[in-house]
């Protein structure tokens, strides 16, 4: 296994992973708040970046031609940011404590979350601060969009394993505007969420829930 390191004071305490399955675990290099992270031979690559699910990751540009799409060809965990089926690219993140939870690991929020359990209509509820589950339609969301991570935390595997194969047929994913199995539609641009698809009136409980 081989790991490059560039040590900005970014990245300066980012490890790698070592997960046994991977031939490669490499950071092109850092600088300041980018990451630029590449699978150049089309295989699986993770980029270290501590506590980067909590980082508010984003795609910032693209350096080829594959497509990169969240959760499908990249994608931000705890560990760092992974790269798949050729993605190259730079991403573009915040400071540790400023994600989607107010700064709690997204795992920590799992337990906590059984505490807090809001119902939001239907079978959506707000499982944690900033996240919404909805396992009719078999996804969870926070206030980037429909997250993977979350997904797989609140409602499991087989469900993110599912939504991935839904979504990987579905040539222009956007994870940034959903709408629930309740009629509520969630658009992150505005922040809010309507009562119905293409309505203008705010469901404020799923809104407040969304994006506190």
């Amino acid at each position: 296994m081989k790991c490059r390191i560039r040590t900005t004071a970014a990245v300066r305490r980012a490890a790698a992973l070592g997960l046994g399955v991977f031939v490669t675990v490499a950071v092109s290099q850092a600088v300041g708040a980018e990451l630029s992270c590449s699978s150049d031979d089309g295989r699986f690559r993770r980029c270290p970046l501590t506590g980067a699910s909590d980082r508010d990751v984003r795609l910032a540009r693209t350096l080829g031609s594959a497509e990169c799409r969240r959760d499908f060809t990249w994608g931000a965990d705890s560990s760092g940011v992974w790269v798949d089926q050729g993605c190259r690219a730079v991403f573009a993140y915040g400071d540790a404590g400023r994600g989607s939870i107010a700064g709690a690991d997204p795992r920590k929020a799992a337990s906590a979350g059984e505490a807090r359990k809001v119902a939001l209509g239907g079978r959506v509820y707000s499982p944690a601060r900033g996240v919404v589950c909805d396992p009719l339609a078999g996804f969870c969301a926070d206030a980037q969009g429909i997250s993977m991570d979350f997904t797989e935390i609140f409602l499991g595997v087989e469900a993110r394993q599912k939504f991935t194969k839904i979504i990987a047929n579905v040539k222009s994913f956007d994870r940034t505007s959903f709408t629930l199995s309740s009629g509520t539609e969630c658009r992150t641009a505005q922040q809010a969420c309507y009562t119905h698809k293409g309505g203008d009136r705010i469901d404020r409980r799923t809104t407040q829930a969304l994006f506190p």
